[in-house]
């Protein structure tokens, strides 16, 4: 009997904890919770867009300290090399194929220094100007190919019409210098040659094309669902009240007036704009209580969904952000944030240790590549290298 009855129990009990839990995973699912979950999503993200900047600031200061000195280190030797290398070019021995090699090594080593924070120490002008007398010195043709485009520039103008409003002009042509064509050559060297085949270049862009125009008709899905939403008469309730809430002209103090005129600013911005992340969470701080209570018969799966998008939008800010910090720290930013403090220490000590074992290898290379003869060999072998790697 006493079994009975303590199975009719235990039964009743696990119906009872049951239907509490599917009462609570209903509540969970309910349009009322998924509008609240991203909702707060929403803010959250808001609020670490806002702190991304200044912390990505302070990352990067803190790793520009550490690996300050070797990088520089391994900038002076680079300048070092370059000078070398201009040293080498001289050489008339050389053919035309190692001079091309040689220049061209010069110009990754140089383009190195000169997309560097970290030579500022180093007189790039210098050192520029050095290569560019090298090789007006190496390569005479270059003075006369200057000449002979100047002397047929000349010959043009003395058949060209004369303008009887030429002496209105305020502004001349000016001729190409032979600091111009020595910039243009500098370029050559430097700009890098795309060689992938047309084809994929072509599939490229067509998938491109395909990704924006799906992304287009989302948006303009989106902005339709958004328009009907902005003109319910519950957001525009809560709109308003929000706004009476905010009116400057109901403070007497000047600072209180200022602030609450920006904040209108900032609820009349989020409206035409229809960021409806913005308008919810100002009226939770100033009514202080959910945009929930005041919604009424807005359509809440629609408000959700709007709601993630938005999420979506703020989270992919942040490149953006770290960008707007300025080049250095977002390189330096994106070159070692990892997720953990004890990861990015740990690209950042790799990194000095790269750069460290670098540096050393240049000067191993300028204490044994004292004349032509050991130079030659990695001409040779960075000529091999780049023909190979064509194949």
């Amino acid at each position: 009997m006493l079994g009975l009855i303590f199975l009719i129990l235990s039964g009743y009990l696990l119906m009872k904890v049951t239907a509490s839990q599917t009462a609570k995973k209903d509540q969970q699912n309910s349009p009322e919770s998924r509008f609240n979950k991203a909702w707060q999503r929403v803010v959250n993200q808001r609020k670490k867009n806002q702190q991304l900047q200044q912390e990505a600031t302070l990352f990067a200061d803190s790793v520009l300290e550490q690996v300050r000195k070797s990088e520089q280190d391994y900038a002076y030797m680079l300048y070092i090399v370059c000078r070398r290398f201009l040293d080498f070019y001289q050489r008339k021995s050389l053919t035309l194929w190692q001079r091309d090699v040689l220049m061209g090594w010069f110009l990754e080593y140089y383009q190195t220094l000169a997309s560097s924070p970290f030579a500022d120490h180093l007189d790039l002008d210098r050192l520029k100007q050095e290569c560019q007398t090298t090789m007006e010195q190496i390569h005479p043709e270059m003075a006369e190919e200057f000449k002979q485009i100047q002397m047929e520039a000349e010959e043009s103008d003395l058949f060209d019409e004369p303008n009887d409003h030429a002496e209105d002009k305020e502004e001349s042509i000016e001729e190409p210098s032979m600091e111009d064509m020595f910039e243009d050559l500098f370029r050559d060297f430097i700009d890098e040659s795309n060689d992938d085949p047309l084809n994929q270049e072509n599939d490229f862009f067509s998938d491109f094309f395909h990704q924006q125009q799906a992304e287009a008709e989302k948006q303009r899905e989106e902005e339709k669902t958004l328009d009907k939403l902005m003109k319910t008469g519950a957001l525009n309730k809560l709109f308003r009240k929000l706004l009476r809430q905010l009116h400057p002209d109901l403070e007497q103090d000047e600072e209180r007036q200022r602030t609450k005129n920006q904040l209108v600013s900032q609820l009349t911005d989020a409206r035409d704009n229809g960021d409806i992340g913005t308008i919810f969470s100002m009226y939770a701080d100033h009514i202080g209580e959910s945009p929930l209570l005041a919604l009424g018969d807005v359509d809440l799966d629609n408000a959700t969904k709007i709601l993630q998008r938005q999420f979506e939008q703020l989270r992919d800010q942040k490149d953006d952000i770290v960008m707007d910090a300025g080049p250095i720290i977002a390189s330096v930013y994106f070159r070692f944030y990892r997720n953990t403090k004890k990861a990015s220490q740990k690209a950042i000590d790799d990194h000095i240790q790269e750069l460290e074992h670098d540096t050393q290898a240049l000067k191993k290379f300028i204490v044994n590549v004292t004349s032509l003869a050991k130079l030659k060999p990695y001409l040779e072998e960075r000529y091999e290298a780049t023909y190979l790697s064509s194949f």
